[in-house]
């Protein structure tokens, strides 16, 4: 079989709730950290990607194809990358509204909606945020026309109760951030951070798939785990993926979760449930495995998955 597999993070939805209580703080909180995790695991995963089409421009087998689609990716990165750091500029103004709460011990500058109502409604910055999304989105359509068309049912940067044909920024601001305190607002722009490394998860692949694979030949491989989310609530079920993603043929791979073995599926995907703890914390599992390399030897992998649930 012969595949790249990547993963993609499904999110974490949070209520709508506006209550500003020290529970509701510390969900944000709990949250929050989960999609850092998630967007921690996912670049990390991405820069995987990009190291294998460096590695076909490289290979004169595959340079060919890879002088065409490799720049299309890198295209992909610097919208990604612009895009996050404008997201992650957008958390700082937050914390600069708090008056250098966001160092002292008192986090009552966290349950504030007066912040969040200046940064996304008087500076307008909510506003800004949504137009740049699109044209975010329009900019990594126009990659390609492949691109387009692999994707022409969207890239899932807003919620699917969201459609940009006929809400405006205002409505765009008015859902998101109106009576929103700090800490769910920054929980919220984690949220679309979450959504913009996937949407770059998903084009470069599908970049690095364009490629022809080597016949014959197994330069390396890479060994990919994704989670459906890092932080739920007790009671649901926590799902993951593990498989190998290889330069040209999937090894004979076997996986482990918490010591127990799940089989691959057809599409080399090892996929692993289970309902996570009615107590909140911080919980972790283990995957072990191995693979058979070209030598005949076995070659061990391991990582583990972290997750967090709250109330």
């Amino acid at each position: 079989m012969r595949t790249i597999l990547a993963f993609i993070f499904s999110s974490f939805i949070f209520s709508s709730c506006t209550d500003n209580s020290d529970k509701h703080i510390a969900a944000y909180k709990i949250a929050d950290e989960g999609f850092q995790q998630s967007n921690t695991w996912i670049n990390y995963n991405n820069n995987q990607l990009y190291r294998l089409l460096e590695d076909r421009l490289r290979d004169n087998k595959t340079k060919l194809q890879a002088s065409i689609w490799q720049p299309k990716a890198d295209r992909i990165r610097y919208l990604s990358t612009g895009m996050v750091e404008f997201i992650q500029s957008l958390k700082q103004e937050l914390r600069s509204e708090a008056n250098g709460g966001i160092s002292a011990k008192n986090e009552d500058w966290m349950k504030k909606e007066s912040i969040s109502r200046k940064v996304f409604e008087s500076k307008g910055r909510g506003g800004e945020l949504y137009q740049r999304l699109i044209n975010y989105g329009d900019s990594i359509m126009n990659v390609d026309d492949k691109v387009k068309v692999k994707f022409a049912l969207g890239l899932g940067l807003f919620s699917q109760g969201f459609d940009i044909k006929t809400h405006s920024a205002s409505d765009f601001t008015k859902k998101y951030f109106e009576n929103m305190p700090a800490m769910g607002a920054i929980l919220l722009l984690s949220k679309f951070e979450n959504n913009v490394r996937c949407v770059e998860n998903q084009t470069v692949e599908f970049c690095l798939n364009q490629i022809g694979y080597l016949d014959g030949v197994t330069e390396g491989y890479c060994f990919l785990l994704g989670q459906t989310s890092t932080c739920l609530r007790a009671g649901e079920i926590l799902e993951i993926d593990a498989g190998m993603g290889a330069y040209t043929t999937l090894p004979n791979l076997k996986l482990r979760f918490n010591g127990k073995s799940v089989l691959l599926n057809e599409n080399g995907i090892a996929i692993y449930k289970v309902k996570v703890p009615a107590k909140p914390g911080r919980y972790r599992i283990r995957v072990k495995g191995e693979f058979t390399a070209e030598d005949g030897k076995p070659v061990p992998i391991s990582k583990t998955v972290y997750y967090s649930v709250v109330e």
